[in-house]
């Protein structure tokens, strides 16, 4: 199911340990010897975001699956946990970066679970039809 990914997510996705670590990788063949199982659907989910085609806006809309769905909303669930301290000094320093980033990564979130509920209720319709 194809996902918008706005371009502050994927800079932030980008600069993660994973993501510095496979946004150099050239296919998602490549990503099975540099990175564990565990970090396989994470990988995979980087490189199609980065792979998609970029809308005008910025936004990157990648076909994904579940799996890499679900990976998607944890890793902004994270963003959005590493931009709360920045988003509270926001009003102390005039800042808005750290606000921003802490709304991107919610809407990421609201985003993905969408995804997943459309997926839920396909499912349910087709095991009916």
């Amino acid at each position: 199911m194809k996902v918008k990914v706005t371009p502050r997510v994927l800079n932030w996705l980008a600069g993660t340990g994973v993501g510095q670590q496979v946004w150099s990788l050239v296919s998602a063949d490549a990503v099975a010897g540099q990175v564990g199982e565990d970090e396989a659907n994470v990988a995979t989910m980087i490189l199609k975001t980065r792979d998609a085609n970029q809308r005008a806006d910025g936004s990157l809309w990648p076909d994904l699956t579940r799996e890499e769905i679900q990976e998607l909303m944890e890793w902004s669930d994270y963003f959005a946990h590493a931009s709360v301290d920045s988003a509270k000094d926001s009003n102390l320093t005039g800042d808005m970066d750290g606000l921003a980033d802490l709304n991107a990564a919610r809407a990421q979130i609201k985003r993905c679970q969408e995804a997943l509920d459309k997926l839920e209720r396909i499912a349910k319709w087709n095991e009916t039809h």
